[in-house]
C-alpha cells in the first residue's frame, strides 16, 4: 500500500544553552534526512536523494545536487565523501566523491573495485575513509539466513589512486 508522508523532512538547529530547537528549512519531495555535517561556514545535509548545502550564518540554501540513495557523508580536504544506500534504482557505485565547494562530482569507487552492496556509514581519519557496508539488501537479509556477514571496508584515496581492502567482521543473525 502507498503511504502518505504527513510531516515533511526539515532541517533545524538546537541551541544547547537555551534548550531551543529552531527549524530553518523544510525539504519537500524527500522521505527522510539521514545526515548533517557542519564544515567552516556551511552545513551539508543528506536527505533521501539530495545533498544540500546551507550557509551557516544565514541558514539559507546555497546549493544542492541530486544523488539517488545518499545516506552518510564525511569531509576529506576539499571533498565530500558520500555513501549510497538502498534506493529504487540499481547503483554502479556505493561511494561517490564531490567537491565540497561546488558540489560537482569528482569520482566514484565503482562496484568493480569497491563495495558491491549499499554503504551506510563513513568516517575519515587522515587519508583513510572507513566505510560500513551492508552485504545484502533488507529483503534478502530477512528471507535468507545464509546471507554474508556485515563487513568493514577501508579505502585510501590520494587523488584517484584508490586502494581497497575488505575485512570481515563478526555479526549476529536476527530472525524476522
Amino acid at each position: 500500500s502507498d503511504s502518505v508522508q504527513i510531516t515533511p523532512v526539515s532541517v533545524g538547529s538546537y541551541d544547547t544553552q537555551s534548550d531551543t530547537y529552531t527549524e530553518f528549512d523544510i525539504i519537500d519531495g524527500v522521505k527522510f534526512g539521514s545526515d548533517v555535517l557542519v564544515d567552516g561556514n556551511y552545513i551539508y545535509v543528506a536527505a533521501d536523494s539530495l545533498l544540500l548545502k546551507y550557509d551557516k550564518n544565514t541558514l539559507t540554501l546555497s546549493d544542492q545536487v541530486t544523488i539517488e540513495g545518499i545516506r552518510k557523508m564525511a569531509i576529506w580536504n576539499d571533498q565530500i565523501i558520500v555513501t549510497i544506500g538502498e534506493s529504487s534504482i540499481a547503483h554502479n557505485a556505493y561511494v561517490r566523491v564531490f567537491d565540497k565547494n561546488s558540489l560537482s562530482f569528482i569520482y566514484e569507487l565503482n562496484t568493480s573495485v569497491g563495495p558491491i552492496y549499499s554503504v551506510e556509514g563513513v568516517a575519515v581519519i587522515s587519508d583513510t575513509a572507513y566505510l560500513g557496508v551492508n552485504n545484502s539488501d533488507r529483503k534478502s537479509t530477512r528471507l535468507n539466513s545464509s546471507h554474508k556477514p556485515n563487513s568493514y571496508v577501508v579505502f585510501c584515496s590520494k587523488k584517484k589512486n584508490i586502494h581497497y581492502l575488505l575485512h570481515p567482521c563478526h555479526y549476529t543473525h536476527h530472525s524476522y
